[in-house]
């Protein structure tokens, strides 16, 4: 959708509500997602599902425009890796990485900054200062997107759940 009412236009009778994604087109010459004939707009609705012996494990998803997939990465590799639980997992301290001209929206405009929840070890953000980057400080949950998260358990035989504090949400499973 984009907006709360995606493109504010129903699909005559039929209750649909078109979407605007078109905004995320760019109009620059030889960028990579410039509107031309045959090209298909990159998006961020990106709702993960991560299959085990052949049978649903994990799903999850956010909104949150651009930071989606990096967020969407960050709570699965929490999972994956390091063997987090789903609640674990979307309560992670979060970052996410923007450069100019990238941004999905219309005009396109994006600082050049890594934006880091204040949970991050005050070195972290100061190696990667002195690395380069331009970091952005924020409050402990103000990081972006709001997952969900639902894991099945097949040894066991229930679901784990994990609702983002970030936005108001529950987590319920059985």
């Amino acid at each position: 959708m984009n907006d709360q009412f995606g493109a504010a236009v129903i699909a005559g009778e039929t209750g649909i509500l078109l979407n605007n994604r078109m905004r995320y087109w760019h109009l620059d010459p030889g960028h990579p997602n410039q509107l031309a004939p045959g090209q298909r707009v990159r998006h961020t609705m990106n709702p993960p599902m991560v299959l085990r012996n052949g049978r649903p494990y994990v799903v999850f998803g956010t909104p949150g425009a651009d930071a989606q997939v990096q967020i969407n990465f960050q709570v699965i590799t929490a999972m994956l890796d390091f063997g987090l639980d789903p609640q674990q997992a979307v309560e992670m301290a979060r970052w996410e990485s923007v450069q100019p001209g990238t941004a999905a929206n219309w005009p396109h405009d994006a600082l050049d900054q890594l934006t880091l929840e204040d949970r991050f070890p005050a070195h972290t953000a100061a190696e990667l200062r002195q690395r380069g980057h331009e970091v952005r400080m924020l409050g402990p949950l103000d990081g972006p997107c709001s997952i969900n998260v639902l894991r099945f358990e097949a040894d066991g035989g229930y679901w784990q759940a994990g609702s983002d504090p970030r936005r108001d949400g529950y987590a319920m499973a059985f």
